[in-house]
């Protein structure tokens, strides 16, 4: 079904002619290169089917213009007949295809009629059919010229033939030809009407599966809008689920709540009317008082007595209670004046706030936008002074640094020369042991030693004579160093309080920082006062 179509020369002209002038025994055709599914075997086994004597004539490698009855006739009809067999078992194979696409055809149409074009899938389905049957009466048409052309192959070995033309004078090679020709004419027409048909079915078969991809797509936008709008209701009747829930709950324990304070008022009113003596039985106590008489038995008299004792505590118990329930009321009472007193001394001290804000707001916005003006430019004022004044203290910072810096070099080269000159002495008090040690051991060593430092002493007081001005810079500097190396200490001392100096500035310089910080703090906050005014 969704085969890519890849034909190339499916034309039937080009295999060649069965005519009479035709000279070439050695004949080729050009076979149809189909790939695909069903469709393209079918249209290769067409060609096959219309063109069977040819590829007879073509198996047996002879012409049949030249042929003079020297070949055996069963080998050519072993031939044909094994072609046409082989043709019949394609077209077989073709119309399962076909069957196959009609099915196929009639499920999409169907699907397709679920979403309201049933009408015009329905036409373009009998369309179809009405192509598929065109096709089947082509192909049995072009069976029945080529089963004629085998029956005349056949009675080729007996000598004679059934031709149309009812011409017995005609000769035996001519009448194959003719029917030959006639057959390859039948077919050629045949096989353009199958190749016409076929290419109408695979237009109309390509804009139905558009159309059906399109309804696909149609279907799935719908879908997932569908989809969307049943999460979007879910979750919504999730949420009123949920209200309502909480609303129960809710109304459960205001219920409970009021069966509660119902039980309570329930109980005290029994209390209350156990307790409560009514006027009727007020009235039947004082008539058995009365109806005591000095002849009256002891239990009448005791019961009278427990009756009244009864009526006395129980009016005491109800004296009681509404004591303290008066005590109660008294200090509710109490505690609602006290509450009266609080609100109303809160009511006094916000009447005095909101006199305080009108006499505030009474000065106009201008007089507070002037002030505001006035103070930020004291501020950028004493900004401007500040950032002038620790100007000059990095300029004396950096100044102090040159000065530091110059110091440290000379310091090192200080340190240098002394090193210098340890070394020097280090090597003269070699020298002076060596020599002490050499003297020790031979005076006359000692004496030949003095010979000869004498002797280059005498040499160095002669080149010192003649010394050159180089040298004697050279001599100078070396005096220079020395001095440096006595002024050592003072340079020290120097370099000591120049950092005292250098920390004093620094605390200076973040005393000033942290007052810059507090004058930008008070500058935003008259910035948003304005802003707020």
């Amino acid at each position: 079904m969704n085969s890519t179509k890849n034909e190339s020369s499916c034309n039937p002209e080009s295999t060649g002619s069965c005519d009479g002038d035709e000279e070439d025994t050695k004949e080729t055709m050009s076979l149809t290169t189909c790939t695909g599914s069903g469709y393209f075997a079918a249209i290769q086994s067409r060609i096959h089917i219309y063109d069977s004597f040819r590829l007879a004539r073509i198996i047996l490698g002879s012409n049949i213009k030249s042929f003079n009855g020297s070949l055996d006739s069963t080998a050519i009809f072993e031939a044909i007949t094994v072609v046409a067999e082989m043709k019949m078992e394609l077209v077989q194979l073709q119309g399962k295809v076909k069957q196959l696409e009609a099915r196929n055809i009639i499920g999409e149409a169907s699907s397709e009629d679920q979403f309201g074009s049933k009408t015009s899938e329905q036409q373009k389905l009998l369309e179809q059919n009405e192509l598929l049957k065109d096709y089947n009466e082509q192909m049995i048409r072009l069976h029945a010229s080529q089963s004629r052309t085998v029956d005349i192959l056949s009675n080729w070995n007996g000598g004679h033939f059934d031709v149309d033309a009812g011409d017995a004078s005609v000769p035996n090679e001519e009448a194959v030809l003719r029917v030959a020709k006639e057959s390859t004419e039948k077919s050629k027409e045949l096989l353009a009407r199958a190749n016409y048909l076929f290419e109408t079915s695979q237009k109309q078969l390509t804009s139905c599966r558009k159309q059906i991809g399109k309804l696909q797509r149609q279907i799935q936008t719908k879908s997932t809008i569908q989809h969307i709008e049943l999460e979007s209701f879910r979750s919504k009747h999730a949420r009123q689920v949920m209200d309502l829930c909480g609303q129960l709950e809710a109304y459960k324990e205001q219920v409970e709540t009021q069966h509660e304070e119902m039980l309570r008022m329930q109980e005290r009113f029994h209390e209350l009317e156990a307790l409560a003596v009514t006027p009727k039985q007020a009235h039947d106590v004082l008539q058995a008082i009365n109806q005591i008489a000095e002849d009256s038995s002891v239990e009448e008299q005791m019961e009278v007595q427990s009756q009244v004792v009864e009526i006395l505590q129980r009016m005491s118990q109800m004296y009681t209670k509404q004591v303290h329930d008066d005590a109660e009321l008294h200090a509710i009472l109490e505690a609602a004046k006290r509450k009266e007193e609080r609100s109303n001394e809160e009511l006094q001290d916000l009447k005095l706030q909101e006199k305080i804000l009108l006499e505030e707001t009474r000065v106009p916005a201008k007089d507070w936008r002037e002030a505001l003006a006035a103070q930020r430019t004291l501020c950028e004022r004493q900004i401007s002074d500040i950032l002038s004044r620790e100007e000059s203290r990095l300029l004396e910072m950096e100044i102090l640094e040159l000065k530091l810096t110059e110091l440290a070099f000379a310091a090192v080269e200080i340190e240098d020369l002394r090193d210098e000159l340890q070394e020097i002495r280090d090597q003269h008090d070699d020298k002076i042991t060596e020599i002490n040690s050499l003297a020790v051991g031979a005076e006359s060593v000692v004496a030949r030693l003095r010979n000869q430092i004498e002797e280059i002493m005498e040499k160095q007081m002669q080149s010192i004579r003649h010394i050159e001005p180089s040298k004697s810079k050279k001599w100078r500097a070396l005096l220079d160093r020395k001095k440096t190396i006595d002024n050592l200490d003072q340079l020290e001392m120097k370099l000591v309080v120049q950092n005292e100096e250098l920390f004093s500035v620094k605390e200076e310089l973040s005393q000033s920082k942290a007052k810059i910080q507090l004058l930008e703090h008070k500058l935003s906050i008259a910035a948003g006062t304005k802003g707020y005014g």
